[in-house]
């Protein structure tokens, strides 16, 4: 199985995206385990949050706006999951989230960039107004603004047009709204609340400062060269595993739900 899994990733060099990927789906399967087996505990949560940033932050960082078919078929894998399973649809999963920035978020930003005196303001609305489009699909508006902060790093000459505005002045803001309105959903406190905002924090000082489209060649052998195989696998297959670990977590719960009805 093993063999097999690295023999779909046949190119010699791994890439920063691999690596950023590779740390989001570690994260992101840990933030589900809270979510499906652990409820009350708020710790996998807390520390699921900080890898949230990096998926929306890489649509708007993204020059492409294609929606493939696979886009498409996860999604709507994931709703059929959620209502065999008997979780509530609403929110519409992530993938959902993700197309509809997709579909928006130039038009948006094109907007914002010919009326820039509407910028603030409309980000403004938009954080004060979350609670509603959160209701409708996984981070609503707030994972446009991080997609928005992605747009804005990767192309710093349009956003500079606006007065006021620089990649540090609205990275600050992406991570103010994303942490305060994760705070307020999951009523973390003390040590988790500490933990959500330093990570979220330091994975936001990372993608501004340091993250950038570049390769690394593998390494020969032994251990690190399984460890690159191991990133480009996860870094470019993050839909397949995305999907696939949801849906078994769905069917896993469904199991365990009716082992307790029984008991």
């Amino acid at each position: 199985c093993i063999h097999y899994c690295m023999s779909l990733v046949k190119t010699q060099s791994l890439t920063s995206y691999d690596l950023l990927k590779t740390f989001a789906v570690v994260f992101m399967v840990i933030d589900h385990i809270g979510s499906y087996f652990f409820h009350d505990v708020l710790w996998f949560r807390s520390v699921g949050r900080i890898e949230v940033p990096v998926w929306f932050f890489l649509v708007g960082y993204s020059n492409s706006r294609n929606i493939p078919t696979n886009l498409w078929v996860g999604a709507i894998l994931l709703i059929i999951g959620d209502r065999i399973a008997g979780r509530p649809v609403f929110p519409l999963n992530n993938l959902v989230s993700i197309i509809y920035i997709r579909l928006v978020i130039d038009y948006v930003m094109a907007f914002l960039m010919r009326h820039p005196v509407l910028f603030w303001p409309v980000n403004a609305v938009m954080l004060a107004l979350f609670l509603w489009p959160e209701m409708a699909c996984e981070y609503g508006v707030i994972g446009l603004i991080m997609a928005m902060f992605g747009w804005v790093m990767r192309r710093k000459d349009q956003a500079f047009a606006v007065k006021g505005l620089s990649v540090a002045s609205y990275g600050v803001f992406s991570f103010t709204a994303f942490v305060a309105t994760q705070a307020l959903i999951f009523q973390f406190q003390g040590p988790e609340l500490n933990f959500m905002v330093a990570g979220t924090g330091a994975v936001m000082f990372y993608l501004w400062r340091f993250f950038k489209p570049c390769e690394f060649v593998l390494p020969a052998g032994g251990l690190s060269r399984c460890f690159a195989r191991a990133c480009q696998f996860m870094g470019r297959h993050t839909l397949e595993i995305y999907v696939i670990h949801l849906l078994m977590f769905k069917i896993t719960n469904i199991f365990l739900n009716k082992t307790e009805f029984f008991h």
